[in-house]
């Protein structure tokens, strides 16, 4: 999600230079790795975004907090935020007419009202106001961006704490749980969060199954 003039990133696929591989079964188990600090390098260079919101990004991450980041776990990130590269430069363009390089707050919660659609637009708008920096009522385009790869984070970071939660894998949540995961990770309101698990419950046993979490996932975020 670079803009205009920032440097290019190397590819999270490739090992850095002077990086060893994993020996044994550590390989095997782990795959190969990248520093954080080679992750926040990248991300700020795709996200044209500052070192200290790369650095959350990454935290958000790197849940066993071991200063290593997983290739794969990058690139897998990453590519979803590609994908909508193109079509989100478009829009701001459009809504940005007079090519000042803003758009309002208002006008972003118009956008990304449409591309998440299972959160509530209260939501949108209180998560986008975190992004304008400058309070200034007005989003830069790598605010703007910033803003969209973070949500593609919050999904990441959803799943995680769904599988944290299910440590025997037995593919299902008390509803409760999977309410208080949205609060904390979505920043809204526990009724929000309330009415969303209820509508994915399908069979109103008061349980999230992987279906029935898949569905919201694809819900909110697609």
């Amino acid at each position: 999600m670079g803009c205009s003039g920032s440097k290019t990133a190397e590819s999270p696929k490739s090992k850095p230079e002077g990086q060893q591989e994993n020996k044994g079964d550590e390989n095997k188990e782990a795959g190969v790795y990248i520093t954080e600090d080679e992750a926040i390098q990248y991300i700020v260079n795709e996200l044209a975004t500052t070192e200290e919101r790369a650095k959350k990004i990454v935290a958000q991450v790197n849940h066993n907090d071991d200063g290593k980041i997983s290739n794969e776990e990058l690139v897998e990130m990453w590519a979803k935020c590609k994908e909508r590269r193109a079509e989100l430069k478009s829009e701001f363009e459009e809504i940005d007419k007079d090519k000042s390089g803003y758009i309002t707050t208002d006008e972003a919660v118009q956008v990304f009202s449409k591309r998440f659609t299972g959160l509530p637009e209260a939501s949108v708008k209180a998560i986008i106001k975190r992004y304008d920096s400058d309070g200034s009522g007005k989003l830069r385009y790598d605010e703007f961006i910033y803003f969209y790869g973070n949500m593609i984070v919050k999904r990441e970071t959803i799943v995680k704490e769904f599988e944290k939660l299910d440590p025997d894998n037995k593919g299902q949540l008390p509803a409760s749980d999977l309410e208080r995961i949205l609060v904390d990770v979505c920043v809204i309101d526990d009724y929000m969060a309330k009415s969303l698990v209820e509508d994915c419950d399908m069979n109103k046993d008061g349980l999230i199954n992987r279906q029935e979490f898949e569905k919201l996932l694809n819900d909110m975020f697609e």
